[in-house]
């Protein structure tokens, strides 16, 4: 979206990037990734509903994640 991109730009120019995209069906990390509901293993094939972000190396917001 066109009103979301400046602050997407203030994001990645502040060194802060989006860990996971929103839709996307990922492998869970426990590390990275918060179940919001049921039951999956490490490994196990969930979908991204909220997106998580980290500053470099440092974890801010671990993505949301329902099991598939």
């Amino acid at each position: 979206l066109p009103l979301v991109r400046p602050i997407e730009q203030l994001l990645q120019q502040w060194g802060i990037e989006q860990t996971a995209i929103v839709g996307a069906e990922i492998p869970y990390d426990p590390q990275q990734h918060q179940l919001m509901g049921g039951t999956a293993e490490p490994g196990d094939q969930v979908r991204v509903r909220y997106a998580g972000y980290r500053h470099y190396d440092r974890l801010l917001y671990r993505a949301k994640v329902s099991p598939i």
